[in-house]
């Protein structure tokens, strides 16, 4: 794994990390779920956003960033992504660990230019679909 691609992100990361001990602990000590989640979404938005111009500095749109910030930190969702670029034939094989790292990016990428999509190495809705179609198209084993 490259760990220098996650330097830029460890500042929001640790604070993604304490915002959610906070949370955690207020919802302990009772207070509504929705309101803490309404009062801390521009916090949470904003390191997603600064996450996703860390990793993918050709999304721009802010809405976007904010998806592809918030995917690379899911690590099930990575892990899914990571079986279907490996049933697809991504070579060398991912090792699927759940970790969006320059491998998982780079096999992103190729898959997305094989398919004619912008390769800009992030796992949106079109390439998941992509994805998901390209994997229904393999014989069952």
């Amino acid at each position: 794994m490259d760990w220098l691609k996650f330097v830029p992100m460890i500042p929001y990361i640790l604070q993604l990390w304490e915002k959610g001990d906070a949370i955690r602990q207020k919802i302990r000590n009772g207070e509504s779920v929705m309101d803490l989640l309404k009062a801390e979404a521009p916090t949470l938005v904003d390191m997603f956003i600064n996450i996703a111009k860390a990793l993918f500095p050709t999304i721009t749109d802010p809405a976007a960033q904010v998806q592809a910030g918030a995917l690379t930190i899911d690590p099930s969702l990575v892990m899914t992504i990571q079986t279907q670029l490996n049933k697809v034939g991504t070579s060398p094989a991912l090792v699927v660990d759940g970790s969006y790292g320059a491998k998982t990016k780079a096999a992103v990428v190729a898959f997305q230019t094989k398919m004619g999509l912008t390769p800009d190495g992030w796992a949106g809705k079109l390439t998941q679909a992509a994805l998901t179609a390209e994997v229904a198209k393999l014989p069952a084993t």
